[in-house]
């Protein structure tokens, strides 16, 4: 029996191959932009301090305040890759600190394994739970500088036991579903 030839097998093998690999592959979720209630304002002026410090960073589009929850709602320009800790900087400059940070991602099909890590926009993200997410989610980080200290102490015990591997040495930000 004559051997098969050496390109129709290969062939065939790398159109096998990348099946199976794309079967795996989920697009990366899209980060349709975020809500950051600041701690500490008691005036318009106030709002007006950190509305005018987070226009200054590079990747944030649009910043709306809501002035009754103390709350911003953020977009973000296209593409640019977002810095969760230099939002909190900028808000720490203008005298405040963030009470809430949640994110708006939008999923398609996703199926998120608990205390593994995904990125959504440069940002590596982990939940403590497994997650099957289709449409808009509401995802909150629960990272110290993230929230109030009354708010961290619920969230540890929800991740109690529960542990993230970081990408490559990065920073992990860690999120629990809003809703």
């Amino acid at each position: 029996m004559p051997a098969p030839e050496a390109p129709a097998f290969f062939m065939n093998f790398i159109i096998l191959l990348a099946r199976f690999i794309l079967t795996f592959i989920q697009p990366e979720p899209e980060l349709k932009g975020a809500v950051i209630q600041a701690a500490g304002l008691t005036c318009a002026m106030c709002s007006n301090a950190i509305y005018k410090s987070l226009l200054t960073l590079p990747f944030i589009e649009n910043v709306e305040p809501e002035v009754s929850s103390s709350s911003f709602v953020i977009s973000f320009k296209n593409n640019a890759a977002i810095d969760p800790d230099a939002m909190r900087r900028k808000i720490e400059d203008a005298g405040f600190s963030i009470a809430s940070l949640t994110w708006e991602i939008v999923f398609k099909d996703h199926e998120l394994k608990g205390q593994t890590v995904f990125t959504v926009r440069n940002i590596p993200l982990c939940l403590p739970v497994d997650l099957r997410a289709d449409g808009v989610k509401r995802l909150v980080m629960t990272d110290k500088y993230f929230t109030t200290d009354r708010k961290l102490k619920a969230y540890e015990r929800q991740w109690k036991g529960k542990q993230c591997e970081s990408l490559s040495g990065k920073l992990t930000y860690h999120v629990i579903p809003a809703d």
